[in-house]
């Protein structure tokens, strides 16, 4: 999970915690990346970027709205079908077998 917003280190910690953390049986095993390079990097720089690498098929940020929010939507970034579509995940759902 990408950091591009650096608004709270707590709200930050507290996001990576929940998107780690076991739900039941599933797991999301994600690594999560806080370097002020990514402050305020949009979709379509992510986009760009990524098209180098191709070894990613989705990138997960924790923008605004995921630091901000009660429930933490992280923003999920297609890079592979629909390279720029997003849409939203709360942490609990990330590792879910129906997410994938």
């Amino acid at each position: 999970m990408l950091r591009t917003d650096f608004s709270g280190d707590r709200a930050w910690e507290k996001l990576c915690t929940a998107c780690t953390a076991p739900v039941g049986e599933f797991r999301a095993f994600l690594s999560c990346v806080n370097d002020r390079r990514f402050d305020g990097l949009t979709v379509d720089q992510l986009v760009a970027r990524a098209r180098h690498g191709r070894e990613h098929l989705f990138a997960f940020v924790a923008d605004r709205t995921a630091m901000t929010q009660s429930d933490h939507p992280v923003l999920v970034v297609d890079l592979n079908r629909e390279p720029g579509r997003t849409f939203r995940v709360i942490p609990s759902k990330l590792g879910s077998s129906k997410f994938r």
